[in-house]
Parts: structure tokens; C-alpha cells; sequence
């Protein structure tokens, strides 16, 4: 009964990992060097998910739908936190410069886009 209960969630969450892997492949594809290609989708996920709490905020109602939709599955499915770790790992392992630049950029630029999504969404 209780799996019945949880079941459109759970195809809500389905469908939207199906639209966020389709997006991270598409983005894997363009761009040829992985962290970059890392960087970019966690940035533009950053600043969905800003939205999606800036869109909250004014509106009540809905919110399971697009949290299991939006939030959980695109978004959940584009992004990687797996892939920056292993992508900072080979950066430091090849005792790359660019590793610490790499840590900055993911960790600055991931607050920076979630306060620019917060407060477009709070516009919109």
C-alpha cells in the first residue's frame, strides 16, 4: 500500500533523471575535456536549483511535483558530485595546477550561480 502511495512520485523522479542524463550526455558530447564538461553542468545545475527555491518561495501548492520532477530527478541526474571528486583526484594526481583553481571554481561558482537562481526564480 505504502509503494502505491509513493508511486507517481517516484515516475515523477524517473521522468526527470530521464531529461538530466539526456542533458549531461548532450553536454558530454560538446565538450571534449571531462572536468570542464563536470564544471559547466554543476554551475547551470547550481543555478536550476536556485530557481526552483527562489520559484518556491512564491509559490505553494506544487511543490512535491516539481521538487520530485525538477529538483530530485533533472536536476539530480544532470549534476555530479561524483564526477568533480574524480575529476579533482586525476587533477591532483597529475599534479595539474589547474586542481586548485578547479575546487574554487566548482565551490565559489556553485554558490555564486544558487544566489543568482535564488533570486531570478524570486523574480519570475
Amino acid at each position: 500500500m505504502a509503494l502505491l502511495r509513493r508511486l507517481p512520485r517516484a515516475v515523477l523522479v524517473f521522468a526527470g533523471a530521464a531529461v538530466g542524463t539526456a542533458g549531461r550526455v548532450a553536454v558530454a558530447v560538446v565538450v571534449s575535456h571531462p572536468a570542464v564538461g563536470t564544471l559547466l553542468v554543476n554551475l547551470a545545475g547550481s543555478v536550476g536549483l536556485g530557481v526552483l527555491v527562489g520559484l518556491r518561495r512564491r509559490r505553494r501548492g506544487r511543490e512535491a511535483v516539481v521538487v520530485s520532477f525538477a529538483a530530485i530527478g533533472v536536476l539530480g541526474a544532470f549534476t555530479t558530485f561524483g564526477g568533480f571528486v574524480r575529476d579533482l583526484a586525476a587533477l591532483a594526481a597529475e599534479g595539474s595546477p589547474w586542481g586548485v583553481g578547479y575546487l574554487g571554481a566548482s565551490l565559489v561558482g556553485g554558490l555564486v550561480g544558487a544566489a543568482v537562481g535564488r533570486r531570478l526564480g524570486a523574480v519570475t
